[in-house]
């Protein structure tokens, strides 16, 4: 098993019901080489306090508490900090299976790797509780179409990064788009990659508890956001001749 130190940033923003559940699924990893950045984005409730309480038992996690600025910036903050070779996003309401990081792991020289997810209720109707649904993933040299279109990466959850990458083309996250902000930071990514791999393993949990917003839209404004981010997915495709824009 490829033992390469793994940072995982987990953005926080008063989820003090589900963090104990989300530190505990990272830190019991079979993959041990790893740091974990809370990166407390100025929550009101007890989740910083949490956050510290688990930096006492385990060298391996680090907090960060800063002002509130909205997931873009906490994950951002999250990658300055990170000293793995690998980064890993976890959002502090969801949870990963045990051997999450390790099946993530390429086996030859890949630069980007994802799994599928399982959609946890209240998504899926109340006498399913839990229904996977798999996870696609295409380079734009392969299929534009069906990346952009029906199988678009829009999470940066389950897929493990090159911190290299990342820092050699200084890809972060927007911080002034709120909606889409994913979307286009894995169109920046994946530009850049030359080889990518999907395996079938659904080891990614995404909660939402009923009545309440996932951690990402908690962060929402309005639907403005959304073509703002489009615009922008545009223009990167417009840069790179890959989209034929129609006037």
């Amino acid at each position: 098993m490829n033992n390469c130190l793994v940072s995982a940033i987990v953005p926080i923003y008063n989820r003090e019901k589900y963090l104990h559940r989300c530190l505990d699924s990272i830190l019991a990893q079979t993959h041990q080489n790893l740091e974990v950045l809370c990166v407390d984005d100025g929550s009101t409730d007890a989740s910083g306090q949490i956050c510290g309480e688990y930096a006492q038992k385990d060298k391996r996690v680090k907090v960060l508490h800063i002002p509130n600025g909205g997931v873009s910036n906490a994950r951002n903050i999250g990658l300055d900090n990170a000293n793995g070779e690998y980064i890993l996003f976890v959002d502090s309401d969801d949870w990963i299976d045990k051997n999450h990081i390790q099946l993530l792991f390429p086996t030859e020289e890949i630069d980007v790797v994802c799994c599928n997810c399982v959609l946890e209720k209240p998504f899926i109707k109340e006498n399913n509780p839990k229904e996977a649904v798999k996870f696609y993933i295409y380079t734009f040299q392969q299929n534009f179409e069906k990346y952009y279109g029906k199988y678009c990466i829009m999470s940066p959850c389950r897929i493990l990064y090159k911190k290299d990458i990342l820092d050699r083309y200084k890809i972060r996250f927007i911080q002034d788009i709120s909606y889409g902000e994913d979307e286009i930071f894995n169109m920046y990514y994946l530009s850049y990659c030359k080889t990518v791999a999907k395996v079938d393993n659904y080891t990614y949990h995404y909660w939402r508890a009923q009545g309440e917003n996932s951690l990402c839209e908690k962060y929402h404004g309005n639907r403005l956001q959304c073509i703002k981010a489009k615009m922008q997915a545009c223009e990167f495709f417009s840069e790179r001749e890959l989209l034929k824009m129609r006037l």
